[in-house]
């Protein structure tokens, strides 16, 4: 699920997705030191990938992703944003 929304992100700047394995090691490797009673928070995990994006070079997919982070953020209903 995870690598099939980091791809949207580079469908969605027209941008070929040739570092994701890049960015799916990178998210391997530092994961593991987030997770606690075997969860990681969807935040967390966000924050992950916008590091690993901005890690390979691939700035304009992490800036595709952060933003559509912001607009989920947004549409959520006001209780759940607490």
């Amino acid at each position: 699920k995870l690598r099939s929304s980091i791809l949207k992100a580079y469908e969605a700047v027209n941008i070929s997705p040739a570092k994701l394995d890049d960015v799916m090691e990178n998210l391997k490797l530092v994961i593991p030191e987030y997770v606690e009673d075997d969860k990681i928070s969807s935040a967390v995990l966000g924050d992950l990938v916008e590091k690993a994006l901005i890690q390979v070079g691939d700035f304009d997919v992490a800036k595709a992703f952060i933003l559509y982070r912001w607009k989920a953020h947004c549409d959520k209903p006001q209780e759940d944003k607490k």
